[in-house]
């Protein structure tokens, strides 16, 4: 029985490969290299759709990153809570959080809640730290 003492090494950083063994064996391998890094690839045909890219979705997911949820339904929520005068006395985001549950708004927890209050600070809502070092907010 005999053994083929074959060895294939790929230098990432020098993008080198070194391969040993029999003369059958670094043709096969060459062969193989070749098809796996020819330049001649082909185009996809538009038969086959192209499947989006790592850029096209990084590009998709930027464009749809500020709005969703927190904007479009929480952001009014706490306005007409504002409005309604339920935000005239100092209440914690727990409270605001509890509230908007409460009244069913969708999509709503607390980093979104904060986020939302804290973007009415200056123009619509007073915020000081309570006893306990909690965010409370009140109308102005």
């Amino acid at each position: 029985m005999s053994s083929i003492n074959a060895k294939v090494k790929i230098d990432k950083k020098a993008g080198s490969i070194e391969i040993e063994g029999s003369e059958q064996f670094i043709k096969e391998m060459l062969e193989k290299y070749e098809q796996m890094f020819s330049t001649d690839k082909k185009e996809p045909s538009e038969e086959t759709p192209r499947k989006p890219s790592e850029i096209d979705r990084k590009s998709d997911s930027k464009k749809d990153k500020r709005g969703g949820t927190r904007s479009k339904v929480i952001s009014p929520a706490i306005d007409k809570l504002v409005d309604e005068g339920w935000l005239d006395v100092f209440k914690t985001e727990d409270d605001v959080l509890n509230e908007l549950k409460r009244l069913t708004v969708p999509g709503v927890n607390k980093s979104n809640v904060a986020g939302a209050l804290s973007r009415r600070v200056p123009d619509k809502l007073d915020r000081i730290k309570d006893a306990e070092g909690r965010w409370t907010y009140k109308k102005k």
